[in-house]
């Protein structure tokens, strides 16, 4: 092989080894972590409005969404691109939420909501709720989802505070 050649698969294989420089190594066995933050430039747009809460790097979401007028609090399971919904089998979402200026802590339960055109049902859904009457005219909160279950993953304790950051 004549040295050219041999230079340009060198330099191809380099780059390839080196990658760009913001790539970090990734432990597959490792079951993924709930965060609510996302890589900086890699963002995702919340499908209703609401906050996204990023489970396990990428893995999947959750959006919260809250009707400030009512208290109702709806939280959309979503994929790792927050764009296709993903039912649960669980029922029901637990949270511990702290609104401010309060202290005290407000526990809800969102229930799974049924849905006739989807096929859904309560216990097999995307979409959960509950209305809570703290949360009326309230923009701001921060608690902890108790556990999610989705795609064969388990989350427990994932922190959540709305509004979040830009994800």
């Amino acid at each position: 092989m004549s040295a050219r050649p041999l230079g340009v698969l060198l330099t191809l294989v380099l780059a390839m080894a080196c990658g760009s420089g913001n790539e970090t190594p990734q432990d597959t066995a490792a079951a993924p972590s709930a965060t609510v933050a996302s890589d900086e430039g890699h963002e995702h747009e919340a499908p209703h409005g609401g906050t996204l809460v990023e489970l396990g790097e990428e893995f999947a979401h959750l959006e919260l969404v809250v009707d400030t007028a009512t208290g109702r609090l709806t939280a959309y399971s979503l994929d790792g691109e927050a764009e296709g919904s993903v039912a649960l089998t669980q029922g029901s979402l637990a949270l511990a939420l702290v609104v401010a200026p309060a202290t005290d802590t407000v526990r809800v339960t969102l229930a799974g909501v049924a849905n006739t055109l989807s096929g859904e049902t309560a216990s097999s859904t995307s979409v959960f709720a509950a209305d809570v009457p703290q949360l009326k005219g309230v923009t701001a909160f921060t608690g902890i989802l108790s556990r999610i279950e989705t795609k064969g993953q388990q989350f427990e304790n994932v922190p959540v505070q709305v509004p979040g950051d830009r994800h």
